[in-house]
């Protein structure tokens, strides 16, 4: 097991939350939480800092970046500017952690991201598989890493070894431990958590907003796909929740 320090960032939002959005907007975000959770089990020593909640503890990242192994960043669509502002700083430091982007954005546009220099590497779909592989081999301090559903420059090119495995096993994902983030939930349960059981869609319209999700379990050729939660395991894990809260 790992015992390297990870910076885990939820980035803060330009937007104001509309009436009744806003009270949701509060609660930990899914994926990054999931993802936060994993690498703690496996041994890792995960820093969370939520700036959609905290914006002011930026100051506070920046000094907990001494001594980390990657920074991962949960990169929904309007993070860009963040990220643009917050690689430039980091990477002042030559000694400065590798930056991960996850997310929507990372999914989405890799090729610019790679391509601008914003991140070192960009976590393609999901990461549950892939982001623990991808820490172990910076660990070891591999050269040319390749991990399936992890972009990153090859020869100054952005470069996909290959798209990610098949989809996750739901029923395999750990409870989420919300105490990852940092000054938010270290000693508090949260007043409200978002917890999908369902991944994908069955469907192929054309219509589709996310016609990219069709393309990353197949070869070269679009299918559909969805994976559940199985219902005994959604059942504890309200009961769970219900007994944290």
């Amino acid at each position: 097991m790992s015992s390297s320090k990870v910076i885990l960032i939820a980035p803060p939002t330009p937007y104001s939350s509309i009436a009744g959005w806003d009270e949701v907007a509060k609660a930990p975000l899914e994926g990054a939480t999931l993802a936060g959770s994993i690498l703690k089990e496996l041994g890792h020593e995960v820093h969370g800092y939520d700036l959609r909640l905290r914006p002011g503890d930026i100051a506070q990242v920046f000094a907990d970046l001494d001594k980390a192994e990657a920074v991962c960043i949960a990169g929904t669509p309007d993070s860009y500017c963040f990220l643009r502002d917050f690689s430039r700083d980091v990477q002042t430091n030559e000694n400065s952690p590798p930056i991960i982007l996850g997310g929507p954005m990372a999914s989405i546009s890799w090729k610019l991201i790679l391509e601008k220099k914003l991140a070192e590497f960009c976590v393609i779909g999901e990461c549950e598989n892939s982001l623990p592989a991808l820490l172990n081999a910076i660990e070891r301090k591999e050269s040319n890493i390749a991990v399936p559903g992890i972009a990153t420059l090859r020869e100054g090119e952005p470069f996909l070894d290959t798209n990610p495995k098949p989809p996750v096993v739901l029923n395999n994902i750990p409870f989420p431990d919300y105490s990852v983030w940092v000054n938010e939930f270290e000693s508090t349960f949260p007043e409200l958590v978002c917890y999908s059981t369902q991944r994908g869609c069955p469907h192929l319209c054309r219509f589709c907003a996310n016609p990219w999700k069709a393309l990353y379990y197949a070869d070269k050729k679009p299918v559909s796909y969805t994976h559940l939660r199985a219902h005994e395991t959604v059942l504890d894990l309200v009961c769970r929740l219900l007994l944290e809260k």
